[in-house]
Parts: C-alpha cells; structure tokens; sequence
C-alpha cells in the first residue's frame, strides 16, 4: 500500500513536521535507504526492532524501513522507564532498538542489563555501550532497497503493540500484516465517504 501511495501520489505531501513537508516521493526514497541499510546491516525477516520515538517523521521511516524487510516493529512509548523497557525488551526479544533524545536515558540504563545488538539514534548523540549508528548518518549513504522481503500477510507479524498494563504486566498483541490492512479498511469503510484521496 505505501509503495502504491507513494508512485500515485509521488508530488504530494505526506508528512508536515514544524517547517518540513516532505512528499511521499521523498519519504519513499528515505525508507528505501534505511531499508538497504538495515539489509547490508543484517538484520533479517522475522527478527524484531523497538521504535521508542516521539513524534518525529524518523518514526515513519524506521516503520516502513522495518516493514519492507520483514522485520517486526515493537512499538514503544519514549516516556516509558527503564522497568517497562526491560518488560518489553525482555518479553519481545528485541535484537535493535531505534531511540531519540526523549528515549536516550532510558535505553542507556537498560543496555547494561539487555544486550542490544544495534542503537539506532534519531536526532542524538550515541546511545549505550553497543555498536550505535545515527538514522542521520545511514539515509544519505546508503543503496537502498531493491525490493521488499517476501511476506506472508496472514501469519507474519508485522507490529507488537503492548497494552497499557493498567491492571497487570503488559501483553504484547501481536498483529499481522492482514490485521493491519484489515484495520485500514475498516477505518475507510467508517470515515472514506469524508475523504478526498490525495488530499489528506
């Protein structure tokens, strides 16, 4: 579906950030980039990748990037502290985690006690004691991503989503490409007739 939105709507813009606008051309060319990136990196279908961002289109990047390879996106709130991150990381199996400067402390007091095996950083500093890269230095020298990894929409998991734990310990729902692509229709059929397609 992005692939698809991003040659029909290639001139448009797909995201505002502050003063930025980037079009889907752009954004599109960005994932690629990171995706070939994370390939030449080794990091394979299957395996799984915290996002623990604020509000930043380097979100939307490491989500599309992650999901062109395959690879799971656990998704994970940059207020959280170090005791629900190791819930998480532990319960997830995550291999990389991506962080921001919202994120950076947390993650630096959780690397001592998890093993990450890449620190991805978006707009900061390196993070913990592992092998860190910045999004900032792998987009622009990179080859990016020929095509995207084989997929079996129905079984593959494409996103962890972990419940609030109000009430508990927090669970993991695990989401598959279908589940999200079911969601997407769903949320047409209720607000599609309000809609103009590539005006949003």
């Amino acid at each position: 579906m992005f692939d698809q939105t991003s040659k029909k709507y290639a001139d448009k813009i797909a995201i505002i950030f502050e003063d930025e606008k980037v079009s889907y051309r752009q954004l599109k060319e960005q994932v690629d980039l990171l995706a070939g990136a994370w390939k030449e990196m080794g990091l394979k279908k299957g395996e799984r990748i915290g996002l623990m961002l604020a509000n930043h289109p380097d979100y939307i990047i490491s989500y599309y990037a992650a999901q062109a390879l395959g690879v799971t996106v656990v998704q994970i709130n940059p207020m959280y502290t170090p005791r629900e991150l190791l819930q998480i990381v532990n319960d997830s199996k995550i291999s990389s985690i991506v962080g921001d400067t919202v994120s950076k402390k947390t993650i630096q007091e959780v690397n001592h006690l998890y093993p990450f095996r890449y620190l991805f950083g978006s707009q900061t500093e390196p993070i913990g004691d592992c092998e860190f890269k910045s999004l900032d230095e792998l987009i622009p020298f990179s080859t990016p991503l020929e095509s995207p990894e084989a997929i079996n929409v129905h079984d593959d998991i494409a996103v962890i989503q972990y419940t609030g734990g109000t009430t508990g310990k927090m669970k993991g729902a695990m989401l598959t490409h279908y589940n999200l692509l079911a969601n997407v229709v769903q949320s047409y059929s209720m607000y599609g007739d309000n809609m103009v397609k590539g005006e949003e």
